[in-house]
């Protein structure tokens, strides 16, 4: 009879030719092999390996029989919804290796498809050149760390990226549980940031605003009452605002940076007709404590959420004013 994959591959190691076989223990647990609609294709070996290659060799990893070029195994059952039935898994792209490259990262460097004891097959010893990792990932928050070595799954290989590089402390300002919103694993390429307009106008307007150009020409309409009102009013940002200048224009006003919008994408997916209160309480205005009117007044999130989820707040304590100003909104 013919060797099975099996008869080498086991929890145990096993030894041919003085060779130390891979052991794989994790494949039906928590690799390709799992019994689950998730992964219809890919349940036995000779899914991906060519049975008729050449195997066993004097060197551990010279042959890994694999049928075709490693992503484009990948792809070929992820861009098959046939294949891989779970939307959020289709379609997926792999990561670029430099700033405005082509998305040619193995998919392999992060991901061992035997399973490992991290979700989503995210390899415990990730290598990137001469830079290497040992990541534990349970959950999103494990993708940066904040503390020392600071060696989240993204800070491995980031090296000149402007947050959350390698062995860099980011400060307590940096949130890390909602990344995967703004970065995620589809677009152009794995984890390419979104540009703000991808979610909602650049900026966010009022009812009844009509963009022109060069006034507020990326804008569009934020439908609850009060979405957006500040946004458009004289004075507040330039009229000639593009998509291209990300966060910057908008740091004056929302002062908590990125957390500002951390989890928000998660909470409004996860409802089916959420209310103007649970919209508005998912908006942070913050604005920089340098631009206090009153120096012995609070310049904080209280001044313009008031103490129920739907009311509205002013910003009576901001130097650009001068006087008191209005509400942005109608309902309370």
């Amino acid at each position: 009879g013919r060797v099975t994959c099996e008869s080498c591959h086991t929890g145990t190691a096993s030894v041919i030719n003085s060779i130390t076989a891979p052991t794989k223990p994790n494949f039906t647990a928590s690799g390709h092999g799992q019994a689950s609609v998730n992964f219809n294709a890919s349940r036995q070996c000779s899914n991906c390996h060519d049975p008729n290659s050449a195997h066993i060799s004097n060197a551990l990893g010279t042959y890994k029989r694999i049928a075709v070029n490693d992503n484009t195994l990948c792809f070929g059952c992820h861009n098959d919804a046939a294949k891989v039935p779970t939307s959020t898994k289709q379609n997926m792209l792999s990561h670029v290796i430099a700033k405005d490259d082509n998305p040619v990262m193995d998919c392999k460097l992060c991901h061992d498809i035997h399973g490992t004891s991290n979700i989503k097959m995210v390899k415990t010893t990730i290598v990137f050149g001469a830079l290497t990792s040992t990541i534990s990932y349970g959950s999103s928050n494990d993708l940066v760390q904040l503390v020392p070595p600071y060696r989240g799954v993204c800070q491995t290989c980031h090296t000149l990226t402007n947050h959350y590089k390698r062995n860099v402390n980011e400060g307590a300002n940096h949130p890390t549980s909602g990344c995967l919103n703004c970065h995620n694993h589809k677009g152009a390429y794995a984890f390419k940031p979104k540009a703000c307009n991808e979610c909602h106008g650049y900026p966010p307007a009022p009812r009844g605003f009509v963009p022109t150009q060069a006034n507020f020409s990326t804008a569009r309409l934020e439908n609850y009452s009060g979405g957006g009102g500040a946004h458009v009013k004289a004075g507040h940002i330039l009229a000639n605002v593009r998509p291209s200048q990300g966060f910057a224009p908008c740091v004056v006003c929302h002062n908590d940076g990125a957390s500002a919008h951390v989890g928000r994408t998660a909470i409004f997916d996860s409802m089916t007709s959420p209310t103007t209160a649970q919209k508005k309480a998912n908006t942070t205005v913050r604005v920089d404590a340098n631009y206090k009117f009153n120096l012995s007044k609070p310049l904080d999130a209280s001044q313009y959420r008031k103490a129920t989820a739907d009311s509205t707040g002013s910003c009576w304590n901001v130097s650009c004013h001068f006087q008191a100003s209005p509400r942005w909104s109608n309902d309370k």
